[in-house]
């Protein structure tokens, strides 16, 4: 093959002249080319060859094996019959009607009929020349070296006296005692030059797209393969070759089934359309293949496959779902979403309102599942930052250390295993926005006195850091603790302490709000349902729990009472009313707290009673959900395994 093209190479091109014998060097076809390349300087190396057709196929061979030629150019017969038998691009130098008309008019200063011979194709309008010039116009066209010469000598015994043609056909005519003439002009000369010029150009872009190509495929983490209508592999990576124990060289031009029959790629290819994400076993490796058909006027001209490693599409699922985590920062409640008419909650929630429009830190009380964060939201939502970030922590749920790197971020090589280049903390993450410090309370003393700093400098240095970064962010802060009691004793800094508090909330614990226990039931049984898919009216449920409800004291707040009525939806029949209704209670607490009940029950219509034991209890329940342990232990408010070892240990002591 010819040597790898750039853009700098100056293209070599062998100008190849066949002839029957060699008669004279250089050839009449020669010396026009030679007259024609001096306008070419500079575009081109271009090299005449004259040879015997004898020693055409052996010589281009040789100059393609040593790369010494980017492009051939050859006449009619000869170049076609090259094409055939090296890779190297041919360009056929052919002639024009105006070449023709340029041989005839030679023609007429010799005596006789003339005749023209091409290779393949005759010249249509040629009739039209022989009247508008009132001569005898012969025409006749070969495929092969012997149809020429039987062609002229045929042309010939019918009286033809010029033969015109390529140079081999004129050769033959003189052979046979005739006058031959090139049809071959320098205009006719130059289309082929510039013709190998454009071979050569589009060679190039060709090399280029598929060097690019090529580096792209083998710099892919994926695998990738790409085969023709047949299923003969045009193209695979490094990637995929690896995983199938392949050579990358070697497979291009193999069929892709007997190579690789693990990807079913004829197959998928036969169902037709685009396949995606299908599971394929590729000896240790498990991947997502997709393949994607390739079309060409409406007929598919091959196809490309990408297989994905599986623990690679986990992972990058995991950066996605922790990158939108990330992302996240922004409040989804306002004020207006909390529910409540009670005077307790709404003198908050007034109250929240008129904080919204400061920049001045609040210090938020209540009791676990009061709801906290959702204020919090709510004043960062109606305040003038409500477009900028909303970042919240949870101050108790990490290791100080974390803690730490989280809320200042740190600096690259602070401690092993740090990121390249650092990380932001959440106090820059919320830069012009609103930091939530849920249970401020529980932050360590350590920690204290660096919170303290950016609360009073507005500004942070990064763990492992000298530069302190401005940052302007207002603070919101939540505990259940009693914060006072923590300064007595030593847990929170005092100074800090009067930081936090400057505005202040106070929320009421649920059992302050039973006025609010219909709404907040209503609303909460809405989102459960809607969920769980169900579309009944649940109206009739939430009038037969109010009075449980408002009995209740609600030490969880307002997540105990969801955790309630999901228990008392999904309990529900298909009418909306509970399984068994005189057991509200062990919709409200937890079945593990319950006492078993030692209680005696009348038999109907008898006023003699029999204790109800446990077992009794639980098999009364099974009998109810038609011996269905799960829907039974769903009933009795515990889990299916609960329910089991307690039916267990029940029949063992009875």
């Amino acid at each position: 093959m010819s040597r790898s093209l750039s853009a700098s190479a100056t293209p070599r091109i062998v100008f190849l002249i066949s002839h029957l014998e060699l008669i004279e060097q250089p050839s009449q076809l020669a010396r026009e080319v030679a007259s024609v390349i001096p306008a070419y300087a500079g575009q081109a190396d271009i090299r005449i060859v004259d040879l015997a057709f004898a020693d055409v196929l052996a010589f281009a061979q040789a100059v393609e094996g040593n790369s010494e030629a980017d492009v051939f150019v050859c006449a009619g017969a000869t170049g076609a019959y090259l094409r055939r038998q090296i890779g190297t691009p041919v360009v056929l130098m052919q002639a024009s009607g105006h070449d023709i008309l340029y041989a005839l008019d030679k023609a007429r200063e010799t005596t006789g009929a003339a005749a023209v011979v091409r290779y393949r194709h005759p010249i249509v309008d040629l009739e039209y020349v022989r009247r508008l010039w009132g001569v005898d116009i012969k025409q006749g066209t070969y495929t092969t070296l012997a149809e020429a010469q039987a062609l002229v000598s045929t042309l010939g015994g019918q009286g033809c006296k010029v033969i015109i043609g390529s140079s081999m056909v004129t050769q033959s005519a003189r052979q046979h005692g005739l006058v031959g003439i090139l049809a071959v002009s320098p205009a006719a000369i130059r289309r082929a030059l510039d013709d190998a010029l454009a071979t050569m150009d589009a060679a190039r872009a060709e090399a280029a797209e598929r060097t690019w190509l090529n580096a792209t495929l083998r710099h892919l983490s994926d695998g990738v393969i790409a085969v023709d209508a047949k299923g003969m592999i045009q193209a695979i990576n490094p990637a995929l070759a690896s995983v199938i124990g392949v050579q990358v060289a070697s497979s291009v031009g193999q069929d892709v089934d007997q190579l690789a029959p693990q990807l079913e790629f004829k197959r998928l290819l036969a169902e037709g359309g685009q396949r995606r994400n299908q599971v394929l076993h590729l000896g240790q490796h498990t991947v997502l293949a997709s393949l994607y058909p390739m079309h060409e006027h409406g007929e598919v001209v091959g196809a490309v496959m990408v297989c994905q490693d599986a623990s690679t599409v986990h992972g990058a699922d995991r950066q996605l779902r922790m990158s939108a985590k990330r992302q996240e920062h922004r409040a989804r409640y306002t004020l207006d979403q909390i529910i409540g008419s009670s005077p307790a909650i709404r003198s908050q929630i007034d109250l929240a309102r008129r904080y919204a429009g400061t920049d001045s830190t609040v210090l938020i009380y209540g009791e676990s599942g009061t709801g906290k964060e959702l204020f919090a939201q709510g004043i960062h939502s109606a305040s003038p930052r409500a477009s900028c970030p909303f970042v919240a922590i949870n101050c108790a749920s990490l290791p100080e250390a974390l803690l730490e790197s989280e809320l200042f971020g740190y600096e690259e090589g602070a401690f092993t295993g740090a990121r390249k280049g650092g990380k932001p903390g959440l106090f820059e993450m919320a830069h012009t926005g609103t930091i939530f410090l849920d249970e401020i309370g529980d932050m360590p003393s350590t920690l204290q006195t660096r919170l303290l700093r950016v609360l009073q400098e507005r500004e942070v240095v990064r763990l492992g850091g000298t530069q302190p970064t401005p940052i302007n962010v207002r603070v919101i802060a939540a505990t259940h603790r009693r914060l006072r009691e923590r300064v007595e004793s030593g847990e929170c800094r005092e100074d800090l302490y009067y930081r936090l508090s400057i505005l202040q909330l106070r929320l009421p614990p649920l059992r302050e709000r039973h006025g609010d226990l219909r709404a907040l039931a209503t609303h909460i049984i809405a989102g459960i349902a809607a969920r769980a898919g169900l579309r009944r009216d649940f109206a009739a449920l939430v009038d037969r729990l109010l009075p449980a409800l408002e009995r209740h004291r609600w030490p969880g707040n307002i997540r105990e009472l969801e955790n309630v009525l999901e228990r008392a939806v999904l309990s529900c029949s298909d009418e909306g009313t509970l399984a068994q209704q005189d057991d509200l209670i062990d919709l409200l607490f937890d079945a593990e707290d319950l006492p078993v009940p030692d209680a005696r029950r009348s038999a109907a219509g008898s006023p003699a009673a029999r204790p109800v034991t446990e077992l009794a209890r639980i098999r009364d329940a099974i009998d109810r959900c038609g011996g269905n342990l799960s829907r039974a232990a769903q009933s009795m408010g515990m889990s299916r395994t609960t329910l089991w070892r307690r039916l267990k240990a029940a029949e063992r002591s009875e």
